[in-house]
């Protein structure tokens, strides 16, 4: 039996993707915030770097919550 397309939570599979590229491609993915453009990964490090036991996704999420959501790029050509 195949899903139908009405059928699939588009934001519950978006949310998915975008902590998987927090916490997997970090220095790929580009979030801007307060008009600061760095990788994930450079915010972590801005931030003096992600606590042992927490996932970037979920640091970055307490970080900026003070700021709002930051925009996100996923940069697919950088290496």
């Amino acid at each position: 039996m195949s899903l139908n397309k009405s059928e699939l939570n588009t934001d519950e599979i978006f949310q998915e993707y975008l902590e998987h590229c927090y916490n997997v491609h970090p220095h790929r993915l580009l979030v801007v915030n307060g008009g600061i453009e760095k990788t994930a990964e450079d915010w972590c490090l801005h931030f003096g770097g992600t606590p042992h036991g927490e996932s970037n996704y979920e640091f970055l999420k307490r970080k900026f919550k003070k700021t709002g959501l930051p925009n996100v790029e996923v940069n697919r050509n950088r290496k």
